[in-house]
């Protein structure tokens, strides 16, 4: 059986958690995501400080774990330390940005 993707691309701006909620929505993401399956966010964060265009607002990737609550509670955010392009500690990174819990 065949499936068909779907693809939903939206601006987001500052309405981060109505915009991933309609995403998930449209792409019917209860039945594919089950309370005991992990989600994994590689969130592009490059620097310590957060840089507009550059990297993804930590506020939305906020959002999006609030967003992903509601399907399962299991869920990772990875990252690298960019590879040779910039030398900075993913440690840092993440307690500069707030993404450390």
């Amino acid at each position: 059986m065949s499936q068909t993707a779907k693809v939903f691309i939206e601006r987001i701006n500052q309405k981060y958690l109505a915009r991933i909620q309609e995403g998930f929505s449209f792409v019917d993401i209860a039945t594919k995501i089950r309370t005991c399956d992990t989600v994994f966010i590689k969130p592009n964060m490059t620097f310590p400080q957060y840089r507009e265009g550059v990297m993804t607002s930590p506020a939305c990737i906020e959002n999006l774990i609030i967003a992903l609550k509601d399907y399962t509670s299991n869920i990772i955010i990875g990252e690298s330390d960019g590879g040779g392009y910039n030398w900075f500690s993913m440690d840092e990174v993440f307690e500069k940005t707030g993404l450390r819990t």
